[in-house]
């Protein structure tokens, strides 16, 4: 079922180069997949991760990505973020920390805003402090539905 959300996913050479998403008001994710030529065996990798996202677990499979465009400090952030695993959370001073820049919570964010590959790279797991939902630069009700669906307590 999952949560209610639309996913399109664009592949370009073997990888996901970004990845849009929606907040829809109907029940469970809808996803595709447009590619320049296709891809099955990425296309299966996909639907796969999805099918196991949206049954409520943590997904095994390891998608790739074209990381290469991004600044070094955001692709840093991106893979922290990757660790953060399905029904938990972290603020954005713990994941600064975590970067060894103990006064980067703003970079922290602006990096989380420039996220190419929300969902499979779960920005919207990153809250502000005390459990507050903090910003999102997607549609806060995408962020609001998939902390719900993981289990994840916030506050407004």
């Amino acid at each position: 079922m999952g949560p209610p959300i639309e996913v399109q996913f664009f592949v370009h050479e073997e990888k996901i180069s970004h990845i849009k998403l929606f907040f829809k008001n109907c029940l469970g994710t809808q996803w595709e997949i447009f590619s320049d030529i296709p891809y099955p065996a990425l296309e299966k990798k996909i639907s796969t991760w999805m099918g196991q996202y949206c049954s409520g677990r943590e997904p095994s499979i390891t998608l790739p990505f074209a990381f290469s465009a991004l600044p070094s400090f955001t692709t840093r952030v991106l893979a922290a973020i990757q660790s953060i695993s399905f029904g938990k959370c972290v603020s954005y001073k713990e994941l600064a920390l975590q970067l060894k820049n103990p006064r980067g919570c703003r970079a922290v964010g602006n990096a989380c805003g420039r996220n190419p590959f929300p969902l499979i790279v779960p920005c919207h797991r990153i809250l502000a402090h005390n459990q507050k939902i903090g910003g999102y630069a997607l549609d806060l009700n995408l962020k609001k539905a998939l902390l719900e669906f993981e289990g994840v307590p916030f506050s407004l």
